[in-house]
């Protein structure tokens, strides 16, 4: 499968996908590379923070719950996961 990073959803559905095989280093992976190019992408935060926190990085993905907050306040899932930590 050739891979295009500037596709977007493209890129996040193959982050979330290695995410739900438990690859979550190839799943960061996917994500920086949208990030990159997307940098105001609640969603991609909050997926990154997830990734981030099942591979152990517990304070980088806090930090991203918070920016998915700070970007759209209304995500449910990042306030519930913020909310605790």
């Amino acid at each position: 499968m050739a891979e295009e990073p500037e596709y977007y959803a493209a890129q996040n559905n193959l982050g979330t996908s290695l995410h739900a095989l438990g690859r979550y280093d190839e799943a960061i992976r996917h994500y920086e590379k949208v990030l990159a190019l997307k940098p105001r992408a609640a969603e991609l935060h909050l997926n990154l923070g997830a990734a981030l926190v099942f591979s152990g990085h517990i304070d980088e993905g806090v930090a991203h719950y918070r920016q998915a907050l700070a970007i759209n306040p209304a995500l449910a899932d990042a306030s519930t996961l913020t909310s605790s930590a």
